[in-house]
């Protein structure tokens, strides 16, 4: 109903709570939960195990999977906790503030990888989720993330290329100032690429295309349309991106519900047809 955080002074009494503690998460088993399941008359319950992180990792590693250490970034985990609008106006006015809050939150995610690495869980990529822009641009100056911002994702980026870990990176929006400043920063991949945000890999792949990965740009209202809408839009896109390698198939955002089923089963088919070398 409410931010957390209003004042400085409430970021001093809950910012100490923001450590890596293993109590938070299922590490160890733990116990057992009741499972439901569905018989001919009724329902009825059986005890199962629970499973815990390291064997759900276990698992996906049995299963030859890519693992991704996911994780919110600086700047929208301090949207979670203090109201956005109020942050814009700190950015301003109270930047010591704000760069000691991205700064936390940095080091939060550091720990947690460290963590869960020491653990036993080691992981393939990083995705880092931190919007910085909408769809007219970026939310504050390049100047702003340069000062208060930037700082915090080198320092991020650089301890996990430290560990030949690929970086992709998750912004909405606009990418035109946003996408050289990441890249100085220290990404390697930028998903999901929205088209309605007037993206395309197209134009960018040859400014970017050496450097970094892309992945999405297939505009899920184009997905929503006709067979013919489908097809121009993936083979338009695929053919050019995947030139020399660096593309992954993903749509430009989140899949609506004006996505059927069939078109969605039509898209991948058309991914398979014109994604292949």
């Amino acid at each position: 109903m409410d931010y957390l955080v209003k004042t400085e002074e409430d970021w001093l009494r809950h910012a100490p709570l923001l450590k890596f503690s293993p109590q938070r998460i299922k590490i160890h088993r733990w116990g057992e939960y009741e499972c439901v399941t569905e018989h001919n008359v009724g329902l009825t319950t059986h005890p199962a195990p629970a499973a815990t992180l390291l064997e759900k990792y276990r698992q996906a590693r049995a299963k030859n999977k890519f693992m991704f250490f996911v994780a919110n970034g600086p700047f929208e985990n301090a949207r979670n906790l203090i109201n956005p609008e109020d942050i814009y106006l700190h950015l301003l006015e109270k930047p010591d503030w704000m760069a000691n809050v991205f700064n936390t939150f940095a080091d939060l995610v550091i720990q947690s990888h460290d963590q869960l690495e020491k653990m036993g869980m080691e992981v393939d990529g990083i995705h880092i989720a931190d919007d910085i822009a909408y769809k007219n641009g970026m939310l504050f100056s390049p100047q702003t993330y340069r000062d208060l911002l930037m700082p915090c994702h080198k320092r991020l980026f650089a301890h996990f290329r430290a560990k030949n870990l690929p970086i992709m990176f998750h912004t909405d929006g606009k990418l035109d100032q946003a996408l050289p400043l990441l890249m100085e920063a220290g990404i390697t991949a930028i998903q999901p690429l929205e088209a309605r945000a007037g993206n395309d890999v197209r134009t960018l792949k040859p400014s970017y295309g050496k450097n970094l990965v892309f992945v999405g740009n297939i505009d899920v209202e184009k997905i929503s349309g006709t067979k013919k809408d489908i097809e121009d839009e993936i083979r338009g896109k695929i053919v050019a991106a995947k030139e020399n390698g660096g593309y992954l198939y993903h749509s430009d955002h989140s899949v609506p519900p004006t996505v059927s089923f069939k078109n969605y089963t039509h898209a991948l088919e058309t991914v398979r047809k014109y994604g292949s070398y």
